[in-house]
């Protein structure tokens, strides 16, 4: 996650964020049943891209010189999608297995942390928070013998990662 920072004020913040993930991969995979003669063969190929936008207000409330607690809210978006490509051969056989998944969050982050200032310029944080959030998935399957679709929607309430993170003051 890469975020910026706007400090209007001594106790007062914004805070915005991108997150970017992406995978490309590639697999082989044989298998030799020993009750039979029948070697599986398969071959894979996936890839998936995803990003989240979220943004914070922040609020200060001063400990010490140097050391800050904050509390935070703010509205996120996350989008994450995933295709795989199969092929299976069983005993001469060949199928071929295509799926996509894609999912859609939207919600709110609260968080409480921990700011130090070891360096007038720099500083170290840890934070943790609780994310309320509606998901929206969407899953496609198709193979030579069977199609299928899926949809899932549902509202969340879930503890969020623990996050540390460094800032550079300009």
């Amino acid at each position: 996650m890469l975020s910026g920072k706007y400090h209007f004020s001594k106790r007062n913040a914004i805070r915005l964020g991108l997150e970017i993930n992406f995978g490309d991969s590639d697999s082989e995979t044989t298998v030799n049943n020993l009750d039979t003669n029948i070697v599986d063969h398969s071959t894979e190929d996936s890839k998936n891209f995803g990003f989240t936008i979220n943004s914070q207000y922040i609020h200060y409330i001063r400990g010490t010189d140097n050391i800050s607690f904050f509390g935070g809210v703010g509205p996120y978006f996350k989008y994450y999608k995933s295709t795989r490509n199969r092929k299976l051969v069983v005993d001469d056989t060949e199928n071929i297995i295509e799926s996509e998944n894609e999912y859609y969050s939207i919600g709110l982050d609260l968080l409480v942390g921990v700011e130090w200032w070891f360096h007038k310029y720099m500083s170290l944080s840890a934070e943790y928070g609780l994310k309320f959030s509606y998901l929206f998935s969407k899953s496609s399957f198709e193979d030579d013998y069977v199609k299928g679709e899926s949809e899932h929607k549902a509202y969340n309430i879930s503890g969020n990662h623990i996050n540390f993170g460094i800032t550079v003051y300009f």
